[in-house]
């Protein structure tokens, strides 16, 4: 094949779901739906992935997790992303199990399959961005948002994700929407009254155990807020209008990752493979199990919190010494100045006085004389040709 990057097609998730069914060890663990259907009639797969194995009291009170990808279908690093989070998902561990027995994970591998089948690489089949369209989405038009939107405002999310394709960033990063003053946290209650302040940070304790954990991360590529053309994407509406206040898009690079493990300790750009793209799902997965631990979240919050706090201090005193650093050279300009005339002799003072009087003097008679001129112009009466007849005088101006 000759491509941007590694194909995953319809088919190829469909083999994959399939796989996902027959396997037994994951009966109790997920579930497969369809949200709907889209336009062209294609189904809309949904996975739910939880520990079935309990009442439906304590599965109703479980808080929902989603993770989509694929909105743009050119976009396919983030299907081999989403895929090895599945899988991560569903290994069995101890951490994983603990993840299932406390979340219930929704996941759409795949939002657009419309433009995935018809070879489109961002638009669905009316040519719509449906990343642009989760503000007002409508059902005959864009009916995989609508139907999501609408799950959302049924069951609001703890923790969204948007997995995407970046063509121009190596490696991956993650993007979150920084908050106002005015909104507040209310998934957590602080342990202490003093940490209450910490909220305008927890966004990035997602992003900094990520870093940590991430062999392939890139912190250069970071967004903490969002722009005024990106406030209709699934991140900015998820965000605004239901107050998911964890709500990301994680951005993984289409052909190229940085090698930071080179001998010479010099950075590498080298091409990407899939099982990168695998290890970032499982790196992610890792994250968000420490990002659950509590104890793990304060203290990432606490240095962050510290971190800013710090960079705010040091803005300050910057600007404070820059300032004093300005006065005090104009002040040593004035004493400089000041010494170079004391050390001049007499008759050097007495020379620049007598010049600078002829100077002032000189522009003196020149401002007069063109006042004088200007005055004998307006004086000056126009000319005048006269006309007799019938013995009446006309007179003719000639304008100038």
């Amino acid at each position: 094949y000759f491509a941007l990057c590694f194909p995953y097609t319809y088919t190829t998730l469909q083999e994959y779901l399939y796989k996902l069914s027959i396997n037994k060890i994951n009966k109790n663990k997920i579930k497969f739906s369809t949200l709907n259907k889209t336009m062209c009639s294609n189904p809309l797969d949904i996975l739910y992935i939880t520990n079935f194995n309990c009442s439906m009291s304590d599965l109703n009170s479980r808080q929902s997790i989603i993770f989509t990808a694929r909105v743009h279908p050119g976009e396919t690093s983030g299907s081999y992303v989403i895929e090895s989070v599945i899988n991560n998902l569903l290994n069995n561990s101890v951490y994983s199990n603990s993840l299932l027995d406390k979340y219930i994970f929704k996941i759409i591998p795949m939002l657009n399959p419309d433009g995935v089948i018809h070879g489109h690489y961002r638009n669905n089949i009316l040519g719509k961005d449906l990343n642009r369209m989760w503000q007002d989405p409508r059902a005959n038009l864009t009916p995989t948002i609508y139907y999501l939107k609408k799950l959302i405002s049924i069951n609001k999310p703890l923790f969204f994700c948007d997995f995407h394709g970046h063509s121009n960033m190596p490696n991956c990063a993650l993007y979150c929407c920084s908050p106002p003053k005015k909104k507040k946290n209310k998934f957590f209650n602080y342990p202490n009254s003093n940490m209450k302040s910490y909220h305008f940070y927890e966004e990035k304790v997602f992003m900094r155990i990520f870093e940590e954990e991430a062999k392939y991360y890139e912190k250069t590529g970071e967004k903490y807020s969002i722009q005024k053309s990106k406030l209709k994407s699934a991140r900015g509406v998820i965000y605004n209008e239901f107050n998911v206040y964890f709500s990301y898009a994680l951005e993984t690079g289409l052909m190229t990752k940085y090698n930071k493990q080179n001998n010479n300790n010099e950075i590498v750009l080298e091409p990407s493979s899939i099982n990168e793209y695998y290890q970032i799902g499982a790196d992610y997965i890792s994250s968000f199990i420490k990002w659950d631990n509590k104890s793990k979240f304060y203290a990432v919050l606490k240095k962050i919190r510290e971190g800013e706090e710090c960079k705010k201090t040091k803005e300050k005193d910057s600007i404070e010494s820059s300032i004093i650093k300005d006065d005090s050279n104009i002040s040593k300009e004035k004493i400089n100045n000041d010494k170079s005339i004391d050390n001049q002799s007499p008759k050097i003072v007495a020379l620049k006085t007598q010049k600078e009087e002829t100077i002032d003097s000189e522009t003196k008679k020149n401002t007069i004389i063109k006042k004088n001129k200007s005055i004998k112009k307006k004086r000056k009466s126009p000319s005048k040709s006269i006309e007799i007849n019938s013995n009446k005088i006309k007179y003719k101006h000639k304008i100038k």
